[in-house]
């Protein structure tokens, strides 16, 4: 698995870090040969996008991204989880950017940690982005804004 963009190649970035580009996640399947493309969506610009990160949940089947993007009024972060399994993607928060983001999954992988910080205030957020529940077709939701908790 790969977080980029197909048509970005290092050089490309490396001359051109200002360009916009559409951030895509890639699947590869080497025993059969298969790179699937998943694109998230998100307007970023390529260097913002290799700031970005990823972790995978234990039995890999979910992964969550923070991904930057620019926006109105500065940097951008979101949290995108996706389930491999359902080829579900799911904005989980969505904010200015600032501090550190670490992320991590619960053991039975279904429960998504974020710490986000700065050295004014740092928040811990629990997230259940795949529990069941599911919007009627067509239907949209703002994410939360980080922070959600804020602890002292």
């Amino acid at each position: 698995m790969a977080l980029g963009n197909a048509q970005l190649s290092l050089q490309r970035v490396l001359e051109h870090s200002g360009i916009s580009t559409t951030a895509e996640l890639a699947l590869i399947r080497p025993a059969q040969g298969q790179t699937q493309v998943i694109p998230l969506g998100v307007s970023t610009l390529a260097s913002m996008l290799a700031s970005s990160t990823m972790v995978r949940s234990p039995g890999f089947d979910s992964i969550a991204i923070d991904l930057f993007a620019s926006g109105a009024m500065g940097p951008m972060q979101n949290i995108i989880a996706y389930s491999l399994a359902s080829g579900t993607e799911i904005l989980v928060a969505a904010g200015s950017a600032r501090g550190l983001v670490l992320m991590s999954w619960s053991a039975d992988g279904k429960t998504l940690a974020i710490f986000d910080g700065d050295s004014h205030r740092s928040t811990l957020t629990l997230v259940t982005p795949f529990s069941g529940a599911r919007l009627p077709a067509g239907a949209k939701i703002k994410p939360p804004a980080l922070p959600a908790i804020t602890r002292p």
